[in-house]
Order: C-alpha cells, then structure tokens, then sequence
C-alpha cells in the first residue's frame, strides 16, 4: 500500500482555498500511486477553537461531500479532519473515506487539548475507530491523543497500524517525534 502524507499549509479557516489545495495535492499523488492520502487535524480550516465558523452538521457536510467526490474522483482513500457539530458542542474528528466515496470510519477524538481550551468547547469521543484498508487494520487518532498510550494499547489489540492526524505546535516537535516512536515500539505496530 503506498501512502501520502500530507503537511498542509492551511489558508486560516478558508475552506474553499483549502480544498483546492488538497485537491492538488490529490492529483499530484495520484502520479505516484498513492492509495491513501493522509492530510492533518482539521484539514480544511487549520486548529481553530471558532466553532461557528468551522464546525459542519453531519449529515450537511461540506467538507465531507466534497472529500468524498475527491475520494471517488481519483480513485483514492483519504484521512482528514474536521469539526462536526454534536448537539451543543462539536467533536474534532478524523474520516477516512475510501475510494467508492464510503465512510469507513468516522473517529472523534477522546483527548481533546486542555491547554488551549479545546476541552472547554469540543465533546470527547467515547470511542475508539478501527478500519479495514486493503490488506490492513488502521486505528485512528488524533493529535493530543498521542499522550495517552492506554488508548493506542487498546488500538493496537486490533490493528497493524495506527494513524495520528495533527496540528502540533512546532515548538515541541521534539515530544511528537519521541512520542511517535514510543507509541509503535511499546505496541509493535507501524504509527502514521
């Protein structure tokens, strides 16, 4: 399975821009043979805690229509994030959509970041995503999540492979790279 990831640099919550950019990128992988395409947390607006600007209703998803024309389009699954409304708050989620435009797994994220208030404005998920891709079993996880490593523990019972989506601040760099690391080797398993 070839896989692309994507680091986006996002036009601050412009959609629009943003998806064309992704759309780019997609083709630009497409040359490669990519089957799956991996972009960050909150894909389309960049970390944003504006939830009336960025959060979208499920079943009325911009983001998520337009991903799956994408995914149907160029034959391809795709990873990204979003914001999706959920009764008085929101949930910062990561989708993976595979090539026929299926929502395969739709992941809200358990740990949200209480540093930056993120826990003050988005629910947790209370549950842990797995999907089937080809030949492998993909857990899903997004940013801040990453501290925890009784979720990926509970992950890697099921799957090969766990994805980590973010938007991590670039002055701790350091903790991400050591925490990719730590997450696969006490699992055994491959960490996107």
């Amino acid at each position: 399975m070839r896989i692309a990831l994507v680091s986006l640099n996002q036009v601050w919550e412009n959609k629009k821009e943003n998806l064309a950019e992704c759309e780019r990128i997609i083709v630009m992988a497409m040359e490669c043979g990519t089957d799956l395409i991996i972009f960050p947390e909150m894909t389309l607006t960049g970390y944003s805690m504006e939830i009336e600007i960025i959060s979208e209703i499920f079943d009325n998803s911009m983001t998520l229509r337009n991903f799956k024309i994408l995914a149907i389009r160029y034959n391809v699954a795709i990873l990204f994030g979003v914001a999706l409304e959920k009764e008085k708050k929101v949930t910062n989620n990561a989708v993976f959509i595979d090539t026929d435009g299926a929502i395969l797994g739709n992941y809200a994220k358990v740990h949200p970041f209480g540093f930056s208030g993120e826990d003050k404005l988005f629910d947790s998920g209370d549950e842990i995503c797995t999907v089937n891709f080809g030949d492998a079993q993909i857990g899903l996880s997004i940013c801040y999540d990453l501290r925890f490593p009784e979720l990926f523990v509970s992950l890697s019972s099921n799957c090969q492979t766990i994805v980590n989506i973010a938007s991590w601040p670039e002055k701790r760099i350091h903790h991400w790279h050591t925490l990719l690391k730590a997450r696969a080797v006490e699992n055994q398993i491959f960490v996107i």
